[in-house]
């Protein structure tokens, strides 16, 4: 057991191990941000902006938690990660605590892990976005729930659905659909009269309150524009923006849920095949959030993040009772050959550096002086190691929107300059860096006005004779979200343009 607790007290140090070197990722955590550097500016608590303009995308609860961490470090990106880091350490203990009301201390013990080592919530808690603190109050908030129907405290359950409120402040209606699906489907299999409590009802109306305060705000100062956004995040991603196969979340979850991968799939089908009654609210947890994002016509890999504490109960408990032995270890084999080649792969895409990339290497041979249950973790740690020391250090040569903001700050330290971005791509992170507003003008280079700043790609450069420039380098010009995308057009040089920072003559 010393092996498994070394192995946790190292994935949460590394949780937080550069955290603050990289750069603000674009887009997603650009809008937060710069949404931060506003409030504490004194835009609306309520509707923090992006760009100088109302941001109706999110709720706000994403900028007030990094807002926090920006009071109690600075504002540099370390302060507007730390608490999505932390939430990560929590929904691990969580997940852990909701394993314990089932199992032993082992198998909620290995929970914790599991959540704490899956790829997408550690590349997730490096960014300051929505989905860790989403799926934290999702966790939280069936864990309470569930407290307070096994031990019949009303209390626990109110509380539950004021969490799930917070849900909803982070990220839609789906923050109180989900526990409401989840609780409500496992108490149809298991005790269908609970459902008509009226502590319930209570806890609905309670969870909508503290949303409904802040929908009606946003109603009354943005109207129709509002309306028309909630209505596409909540309801048009269902179906009308873009349509993904069908299984696309069934080939995606072994890459996601990484190191412990597709074990979840044959814990699942233990659990099926097994009728396992212990592990039914689990199951059904897992399931619904599979169909009905598989449903869904738009599927993103973070749409399955609040199923991560479920598969990972799941996976401890199918590991920890050493059930299809033959099966498990096979599985095993094959996720450490499977490490190991992503270990590579990662070094071939960044960059090679022996040493280090041999010391992670040796954690997979010696992982097979460990049970069984916790080598997975060894391959995750591997990886996550030589990726957070080596490889994101590394492509941050390849980024310089922090440098770029810099010098536009130092060149118009009075504000009087007029920043525009021309070409075809808008990079989201300059209005937090250059701290102002930053206009995107594509390829209308006759929209940049005499004595402005512009940061535009040289197929524009000849369309503004004479002036002085500032910077030149290769930037990646597409969407960092797509980060093994990134990578590849940083080896490849796909997707890196040529541009300048420029000075307009009056």
């Amino acid at each position: 057991m010393i092996v498994g607790i070394t192995v946790l007290l190292s994935f949460a140090i590394l949780y937080f191990y550069n955290l603050g070197f990289n750069e603000i990722w674009m887009p997603n955590e650009a809008l937060t941000a710069d949404g931060v550097r506003e409030l504490f500016r004194g835009a609306p608590l309520l509707a923090p902006p992006f760009n100088g303009e109302p941001f109706l995308h999110k709720p706000p609860m994403t900028q007030w938690i990094s807002s926090l961490g920006v009071f109690l470090f600075g504002m540099n990106e370390f302060g507007i990660r730390f608490f999505h880091a932390m939430f990560s350490l929590l929904t691990a203990l969580v997940t852990a605590l909701f394993a314990k009301e089932f199992f032993d201390w082992r198998t909620s013990f290995l929970a914790g892990l599991v959540f704490l080592a899956s790829a997408q919530i550690f590349s997730n808690a490096r960014m300051s976005t929505p989905e860790i603190p989403f799926t934290f109050f999702i966790t939280l908030s069936l864990y309470l729930w569930f407290l307070g129907y096994s031990r019949k405290k009303d209390i626990l359950i109110l509380l539950a659905f004021l969490i799930s409120s917070l849900g909803m402040l982070t990220k839609w209606l789906p923050g109180l659909l989900i526990p409401l699906a989840v609780g409500g489907l496992y108490l149809v299999f298991r005790n269908p009269k609970e459902i008509f409590r009226r502590v319930y009802l209570a806890g609905i109306l309670i969870a909508l309150v503290p949303f409904g305060i802040w929908f009606l705000y946003m109603v009354i100062n943005y109207g129709s524009e509002f309306l028309s956004t909630f209505y596409y995040e909540n309801f048009k991603r269902v179906y009308g923006i873009q349509s993904d196969p069908v299984y696309l979340h069934l080939i995606t979850i072994p890459a996601t849920f990484f190191p412990y991968s597709f074990i979840v799939y044959i814990g699942t089908l233990w659990s099926l095949l097994g009728r396992r009654r212990e592990l039914l609210l689990f199951t059904i947890w897992f399931l619904l959030i599979l169909i009905v994002f598989s449903l869904v016509t738009m599927k993103l890999p973070t749409y399955m993040m609040p199923a991560f504490p479920a598969m990972a109960i799941i996976t401890a408990h199918y590991l920890r009772e050493g059930v299809w032995e033959r099966i498990s270890t096979y599985s095993v084999y094959l996720i450490l050959f499977l490490g190991a080649l992503a270990l590579f792969g990662m070094a071939f895409l960044t960059t090679t550096k022996i040493i280090p990339l041999i010391l992670s290497f040796a954690l997979l041979p010696l992982s097979l002086k460990a049970e069984n249950w916790i080598r997975p973790a060894f391959a995750g740690l591997a990886l996550t190691l030589y990726t957070t020391a080596i490889s994101l250090p590394y492509i941050e040569s390849f980024r310089h929107q922090r440098e770029i903001g810099e010098i536009v700050k130092f060149a118009d330290q009075e504000k009087r300059r007029i920043y525009f971005i021309a070409g075809r791509h808008f990079f989201e992170s300059q209005p937090y860096y250059s701290e102002r507003r930053v206009y995107h003008v594509g390829s209308r280079a006759e929209k940049i006005k005499p004595g402005s700043i512009v940061l535009l790609p040289s197929s524009l450069k000849a369309k503004l004779s004479g002036c002085y420039i500032l910077w030149s380098g290769k930037l990646y010009a597409d969407s960092e979200s797509q980060f093994f995308r990134f990578l590849m057009g940083i080896k490849k040089g796909k997707g890196m343009e040529d541009y300048y920072l420029c000075l307009v003559p009056s």
